[in-house]
């Protein structure tokens, strides 16, 4: 079926379907049956070993900003600091994750795969939780393990990365 439904219905249905119209319905059984199998079976599995999916969690919100609201977070006095000014995207998320992991005085290292910002702490517990990371869509997640420590930025972690470098080593 690399064409599509469409090219599967045209190239084999229609013009086979006079002679071999029950080896269709029985296709269409057969695929329904296997929808509910796979639908019940996932779904049992999901719940059963509590497999994190997104939206899954209770406490986490999903808000949606107007350009209105994002105007008026800027020019708000109560807003972090990172919302105040007239930074990019990438420095906005560069001082936000910098505040997450501790302050520039608990980095070691950093370094950037595709998708993730990698980072040495040296005190892993003055790290803030996934919760922090994902707030307002800041990032996609956080993985810790000891001093190591992930951010999960997407496909922009370069410009990210090099903005958070520029934070941490214009300032110490």
């Amino acid at each position: 079926m690399g064409g599509g439904v469409l090219d599967f219905i045209a190239t084999n249905w229609i013009p086979l379907g006079k002679e071999h119209w029950l080896t269709y319905v029985a296709q269409m059984i057969i695929g329904l049956i296997f929808v509910v199998i796979c639908y019940f079976l996932f779904r049992f599995l999901i719940l059963k070993f509590d497999i994190p999916l997104p939206r899954r969690k209770n406490d986490e919100e999903v808000k949606l900003f107007s350009k209105q609201d994002y105007n008026g977070r800027k020019e708000d006095k109560t807003t972090p600091l990172f919302f105040k000014s007239s930074r990019s995207e990438y420095e906005d998320k560069a001082a936000y994750y910098l505040e997450g992991l501790g302050g520039k005085e608990n980095i070691k290292d950093v370094t950037n795969c595709t998708t993730r910002l990698r980072l040495t702490v040296k005190d892993e517990s003055k790290v803030q939780e996934n919760s922090y990371f994902t707030r307002n869509q800041m990032a996609h997640g956080l993985i810790k393990s000891g001093e190591s420590i992930q951010v999960v930025v997407g496909m922009t972690v370069p410009q990210v990365r090099e903005a958070f470098e520029h934070l941490v080593h214009d300032e110490k």
